[in-house]
């Protein structure tokens, strides 16, 4: 009868496929630490305002820890910016690793699903020229005595 279809490649592409959710995980991963640190900048911003609210009407000694909490707000707010920016850095990358894992994936897909078609086209083939032959052959029997 007939081989059944086996894809060389089912290795290489099971081991593609672990990669491409390693890298998806990985980029999952990057896109919850840049979406804390926006929250977190919006916290800071947060503080920040209300912090100017509280300014009116105060003593000279709580203008000056104001002044202090202010200027801490904006020492996060900086460090928040440069964490902020590095993280959505990674995760761009991570963006670019993931795609090109599901390139790599996607073609050794594409591939199989080819060889597996050509595969059925042989078989129907030999199973044409099979019925063929055994038709002549009962043709020739037939006529032959």
């Amino acid at each position: 009868m007939a081989k059944k279809f086996k894809f060389r490649l089912e290795k290489v592409l099971e081991y593609r496929k672990v990669v491409k959710d390693e890298r998806k995980k990985l980029l999952l991963e990057k896109n919850r630490v840049v979406q804390s640190l926006e929250q977190e900048q919006e916290r800071i911003l947060q503080a920040v305002d209300n912090s100017e609210l509280a300014s009116e009407s105060l003593s000279a000694a709580e203008v000056e820890m104001l002044g202090m909490y202010k200027a801490r707000l904006r020492d996060e707010l900086a460090m928040n910016l440069l964490q902020l920016k590095k993280a959505e850095e990674e995760q761009e990358e991570a963006l670019l690793h993931y795609q090109e894992a599901a390139r790599d994936e996607e073609a050794l897909v594409r591939l199989k699903e080819r060889k597996q078609g050509e595969h059925i086209e042989l078989i129907l083939k030999e199973e044409e020229k099979f019925l063929d032959e055994l038709g002549t052959m009962k043709g020739n029997t037939q006529y032959g005595d």
